[in-house]
């Protein structure tokens, strides 16, 4: 069995509250062909519900983590 890997994830920019990584689904159906990762706030106060997706966790964490264009 493989250790997942964990990642630091930034707040959500719009309500500070800890983002989820949800991961192995493609939203438009019920399979896992292909596998996508999102990164989302599920905050039921947070108006943006914002949400980044890639087809591997590493990217999409990598995506939720850049703010103004910029990587941190």
């Amino acid at each position: 069995m493989s250790k997942a890997k964990t990642y630091k994830l930034l707040p959500c920019p719009f309500c500070g509250h800890p983002p989820v990584v949800r991961g192995g689904y493609d939203r438009l159906s019920e399979y896992m062909f292909p596998p996508q990762f999102a990164v989302l706030c599920i905050h039921i106060g947070c108006g943006a519900a914002p949400e980044v997706m890639a087809a591997t966790q590493r990217r999409a964490v990598a995506m939720w983590n850049t703010r103004d264009g910029k990587a941190l």
